[in-house]
């Protein structure tokens, strides 16, 4: 359709039909749309509504982006205009019951109000100064206080604001992780253990340094790096060996049992690894007619067969499409000219040789 009929008028006015499926039908004229907000808004087309009122005259529009264009360019050396320009950008959800000025998030209309209330809630720790917003306090601290002692102890209290604090020396924290290593500096604990020897540490990160320090040469080490890099949480039953995905665990379990799962279609031959026996078709059966007219098998694994000759894909619409070929269906019928076709034909098909409509 694309192809042969995009100089219809009935393509040219409704491409939307014709591109990606249509969910919304105009019930006045049959024009449809992806989606039901563009269907509200061509509607007005046919009932003459202009829901957009001007406060500043008497136009009326029938699109929200219609009244704005109208107000930039007529009212736009209006003093209400320039004052309160978030009005007519974008719009507003919130209005200061003072003066009326309106913002779009609640926390600039937070803000703005302190100019009329005179509020300061921002202390500062070191004088007596108060500010009406957070960054100024911030600004006023790096600038009058950065020499002061507390303040270099405890430079995240200043910058960016602080969550979390330690109830021994009240030290602040941005992230709570922080604050829990912070307090084994208080209380002396060490829940890290060496298993190979008795030393341990508050901090898993001190745990790995010493590990790499002092057992590098540790057999066990050696043969376990998984171990102390970064954590672990799977364990083999025989040898202990640690693993961080328990999908590797399972796969190092068959050097134990020597189970080999995966069969060759084409031989005898056995693998413990799914990749070892795609090498292994690869190498030994690569001149094979099912190897070479379904490739799709042995290149990174297949989800879908058909129940019909077998044949195999990585993607459940690839198997869709192939099915029809066993079945013969046409299901997709071209408005135009009559005819039916067995798959859907978009615009990546415009060819003569992909494209079926003659």
């Amino acid at each position: 359709m694309v192809a042969k009929h995009n100089n219809d008028e009935r393509f040219k006015s409704n491409k939307d039909l014709y591109i990606g499926g249509v969910s919304y039908k105009c019930g006045t004229c049959n024009k449809e749309f992806k989606y039901t907000t563009h269907l509200n808004r061509h509607q007005r087309i046919h009932t003459g509504e202009k829901p957009y009122q001007c406060e500043f005259c008497k136009y009326k529009s029938r699109t929200k982006g219609n009244l704005k264009e109208h107000m930039v360019a007529k009212h736009n050396n209006d003093e209400r205009f320039k004052s309160n320009k978030d009005l007519y950008i974008g719009g507003v959800s919130y209005k200061c019951g003072t003066c009326n000025k309106e913002f779009k998030y609640i926390t600039h209309l937070n803000r703005h109000q302190r100019i009329h209330t005179g509020e300061k809630p921002y202390q500062c720790a070191f004088c007596k100064n108060k500010f009406t917003l957070k960054g100024s306090l911030t600004q006023h601290v790096v600038a009058k206080h950065n020499n002061d002692d507390a303040y270099k102890s405890n430079k995240d209290l200043y910058i960016g604001g602080v969550l979390y604090k330690c109830a021994t020396c009240n030290k602040e924290f941005k992230c709570k992780s922080h604050l829990h290593r912070h307090k084994k500096s208080h209380t002396g604990e060490k829940p890290y253990q060496c298993e190979f020897c008795e030393h341990k540490c508050s901090l898993k990160e001190n745990l790995r340094k010493h590990v790499k320090t002092k057992h590098s040469i540790d057999e066990h080490l050696k043969s376990n790096k998984d171990l102390n890099t970064g954590g672990v949480l799977y364990k083999c039953g025989m040898c202990n060996k640690m693993f961080k995905n328990k999908p590797h665990l399972h796969r190092h379990e068959r050097s134990h049992t020597g189970e080999k799962p995966y069969q060759c279609e084409f031989c005898e031959h056995k693998c413990s690894l799914k990749e070892n026996l795609r090498k292994h078709v690869k190498t030994k059966h690569s001149n094979d007619e099912h190897l070479k007219s379904n490739k799709d098998l042995y290149t990174g694994g297949v989800s879908y067969k058909c129940g019909m000759c077998n044949k195999e894909f990585k993607n459940k619409a690839h198997l869709h499409i192939h099915e029809i070929t066993h079945i013969g269906e046409k299901p997709y019928h071209c408005e135009f000219c009559g005819d039916m076709f067995s798959y859907h034909v978009d615009s990546k098909h415009n060819d003569k040789r992909q494209h079926p409509c003659k």
